[in-house]
């Protein structure tokens, strides 16, 4: 497999596992209808339809996610919180200032 396509597969991956992290919480509620679909013996191809277009929202919320730059946002704020990057900047800010 070429390098390029491993990039882009990489790259899908880390938009579905953004969107499905940003959409934790309504999981819970698929998980919710999914029990009371069995629970009243509703067709099983709901769920897959309901679990399918889940899984595009969170593809399409990460690439979002992504693509207007509040990944680059919120690595800031961890970076906020890191004390190797705060260490890092400190030491460069030193230099800079000689």
């Amino acid at each position: 497999m070429k390098f390029k396509t491993k990039y882009k597969l990489c790259l899908w991956k880390s938009y579905f596992e953004k969107g499905y992290g940003l959409t934790s919480y309504v999981k819970y509620i698929l998980v919710l209808v999914g029990f009371y679909s069995i629970m009243q013996r509703i067709d099983i191809k709901f769920l897959f339809l309901y679990g399918s277009i889940y899984a595009l929202i969170c593809f399409f919320l990460g690439k979002y996610w992504f693509k207007s730059h509040f990944i680059k946002a919120e690595m800031e704020v961890s970076n906020r919180y890191n004390l190797f990057v705060e260490e890092m900047r400190t030491k460069l800010h030193r230099k800079r200032m000689l």
